[in-house]
């Protein structure tokens, strides 16, 4: 697995990652009732390879999928398949015992969890069907659960890419 790279402040104590992340749910996103790889719904993974063509970013699987190695080894394979770049997961990046924050989604808590270890990048999505992201909200382009990944979601997460954080994502700016 690929790091993502990082950059030092000029004091040296917060990190910036370079680029923008992707927060990727499967279940409800890519699959509305997928249970291994080979069930991802090959329209809804042509939208995520849109988003991909469009914006590069870091795909960083939040998904309740990075827990069974099978599953997320199909689905690292299908994040390179489309070009996409596998960041990582969120994988125990939460104590959920020691959380302060008990209202909020266990999804939420453990992408503020990576947001904290790794550093908050450029822009960041969230592509999940959970609704609840509390403070991470703005970030969230939420699927319905039935349907899963829809043109209209796909125009959302890229024009979010392109606004939130201000500015063009790097595939732009080489472009121009």
């Amino acid at each position: 697995m690929e790091e993502p790279e990082k950059s030092r402040s000029r004091k040296g104590t917060s990190k910036r990652l370079v680029g923008d992340v992707l927060f990727l749910d499967v279940d409800g996103v890519l699959s509305c009732w997928a249970e291994s790889p080979e069930d991802l719904e090959p329209d809804k993974v042509r939208r995520l390879k849109r988003i991909v063509d469009a914006c590069d970013p870091i795909i960083v699987v939040s998904s309740s999928w990075q827990f069974d190695p099978k599953q997320l080894k199909g689905l690292v394979d299908m994040i390179d398949r489309i070009g996409g770049r596998f960041g990582g997961t969120t994988c125990g990046d939460i104590d959920c015992e020691a959380s302060d924050d008990d209202f909020l989604d266990i999804r939420c808590l453990e992408i503020k969890g990576w947001l904290d270890r790794n550093g908050v990048p450029n822009r960041f999505v969230i592509l999940d069907d959970v609704g609840d992201m509390g403070p991470l909200q703005p970030h969230l382009v939420q699927t319905d659960s039935f349907k899963g990944l829809t043109d209209e979601l796909s125009d959302q997460v890229i024009t979010q890419f392109s606004f939130s954080g201000g500015g063009p994502s790097r595939k732009s700016e080489a472009q121009e």
